[in-house]
């Protein structure tokens, strides 16, 4: 079927490599263009999703733009499967902050009335459960990110507050660097800077637990350059404190 390679995608970007995330991408879309159907749509959006952000990475915006415009076509309906309408929401909110097209994901966002819905639902049920933490999780930060690129910074700063206060978010460290980042630029920009510094330390702990568990120096290499600006950040803040020292040894762990 197409999981597997388009689990192999998302690993790869992850890992920093975008042309052979691209490439297992395309292979995923190619099963489905062969034996896919109507109900498997989601994985068709999964792709090209995954095709737009490897565009991304290679500052093709262009070509992003044209994937995530097939994305907007695929329109949600009978027989589609359960998940389609959030699995394009997200998809359209990820491809378009990678590009920086903030009005486009925060508008894919708001005009998807379901998650509020679902999220009313699971919590009600029992708290949150793991599939609140697959789209909820994200779509809340993805909601405070664009926010913020829109200049809305005290929604984004409400919403970066209320991922901060959830105990689950640490448990999904590939999202709570970002969270943490997003929030420490708030803090500086206000002037904040004990604030700042504490968030960019916690997110760069998180970063170095991550990249902990990948084996391979090429693959680490890969997972670190898009987190770069995280390290950036803190040497920044500390050289603007006159802590020379302090900077330093975070240089030192940015190598």
């Amino acid at each position: 079927t197409a999981t597997v390679p388009l689990m192999r995608a998302a690993a790869l970007l992850d890992l920093g490599d975008a042309p052979a995330a691209a490439e297992q991408a395309a292979r995923a879309r190619a099963w489905f263009e062969r034996e896919g159907n109507a109900g498997e749509r989601d994985l068709l959006v999964e792709a090209l999703t995954l095709q737009a952000l490897a565009a991304a990475r290679q500052q093709d915006s262009a070509q992003a733009q044209e994937l995530l415009r097939q994305i907007e076509a695929i329109k949600p309906g009978l027989g589609a499967a359960p998940n389609l309408a959030n699995v394009r929401t997200l998809g359209l909110a990820r491809g378009y902050l990678a590009i920086g097209q903030y009005d486009k994901a925060c508008a894919a966002l708001d005009q998807d009335r379901s998650f509020d819905f679902r999220r009313s639902v699971d919590a009600w049920l029992n708290g949150n459960p793991p599939n609140w933490v697959w789209q909820q999780l994200p779509r809340l930060f993805m909601l405070a990110r664009c926010r913020q690129g829109q200049g809305r910074t005290a929604e984004a700063k409400a919403g970066y507050d209320e991922l901060l206060a959830l105990p689950v978010l640490r448990q999904n460290r590939g999202i709570a660097w970002l969270v943490m980042h997003g929030r420490a630029r708030i803090a500086e920009e206000e002037g904040d800077r004990a604030t700042a510094e504490r968030l960019l330390r916690d997110a760069l702990d998180l970063i170095e637990q991550l990249r902990s568990g990948i084996d391979t120096e090429a693959a680490k290499i890969g997972f670190v350059a898009d987190k770069q600006a995280v390290y950036g950040a803190l040497i920044t803040l500390l050289l603007a404190q006159n802590q020379a020292a302090e900077a330093l040894v975070v240089v030192e762990r940015a190598k």
